[in-house]
């Protein structure tokens, strides 16, 4: 029998959904599913944050090392304090929709709403 020390795991990389809300089940599934295209080495993982301790995103996220997240309902307008950077069209919006992470910088974006949000979010997140 071989020992476990012979086996390597890759840890998954994460990509976080974050909301002030229970975040919905369907949406949960259909951003699982978008990432199972590219292979079992992301997840989505959903996290419901009060008002009060959104301070503490980014921490987590250094912490659990967290690719990216997307920004649901009121915490879009109210994370942007937090990050680093803004993209051009997140600074004219004045909130943010996905975060992307960089070493230790925050980056927010805004990403057009419509019908391809969700594509396009995952390929901003996992893209290097």
């Amino acid at each position: 029998m071989k020992d476990i020390a012979h086996f390597q795991f890759e840890a998954p990389k994460i990509i976080g959904i974050l909301s002030d809300k229970s975040v919905p089940i369907r949406l949960q599934k259909q951003l699982d599913r978008l990432l199972k295209r590219l292979g079992p080495a992301y997840i989505c993982l959903p996290f419901q944050v009060e008002q009060k301790y959104l301070k503490n995103v980014l921490a987590c996220m250094r912490i659990m090392d967290i690719e990216g997240m997307i920004v649901l309902g009121s915490h879009a307008r109210r994370i942007v304090r937090f990050i680093s950077r803004l993209t051009k069209s997140a600074d004219k919006a004045g909130m943010i929709n996905a975060i992307k992470r960089r070493k230790n910088q925050f980056y927010g974006h805004y990403i057009k709403n419509g019908r391809d949000f969700y594509p396009n979010a995952i390929d901003l997140l996992i893209s290097i």
